[in-house]
């Protein structure tokens, strides 16, 4: 039979930990958009036009991400003090557990919608492109990735 011992800190560490997890997820999501945002603004003209709406939920994406950033440093400020970890669990208390959950399920949501937001706007640019071509614009594209 596993034994599982639970230090004084565990809860305090986990909840820490799943922070920062956030916040390093919500850095690559903005610099992933960042570069999508870039390869859209290259797109011609008649192309990009097209694509402003898609444009427009990434960066209310990014906008939301950044607000989250700082509702998840209040939550590391209330977890610590100053530079320490809350040392023992009894100190977690019932707000900062409910708070914790409710910017659990506000992050499944963002990333949820990043998602399909940015699925939308990769799945529309062969379409846009073939409009274009349709109707006589000439497309260079530039696959280096740059922003």
């Amino acid at each position: 039979m596993l034994k599982f011992i639970i230090m004084s800190t565990t809860l305090s560490k986990y909840y820490l930990e799943e922070l920062q997890d956030w916040r390093n997820r919500i850095a690559f999501y903005t610099e992933e958009a960042s570069v999508l945002t870039g390869q859209l603004k290259q797109l011609v003209p008649g192309v990009a036009a097209e694509m402003k709406g898609h444009q427009h939920a990434i960066a209310a994406s990014i906008r939301a991400f950044k607000s989250m950033h700082e509702k998840i440093r209040a939550q590391e400020k209330l977890l610590t003090r100053g530079p320490q970890l809350l040392t023992e669990d009894h100190l977690v208390n019932d707000n900062m557990e409910k708070k914790q959950q409710q910017l659990r399920e506000k992050m499944i949501l963002l990333e949820k919608e990043y998602t399909a937001a940015r699925y939308s706007c990769t799945g529309s640019i062969p379409g846009a492109l073939k409009k274009a071509l349709l109707q006589g614009i000439p497309i260079t594209i530039d696959t280096s990735c740059e922003p």
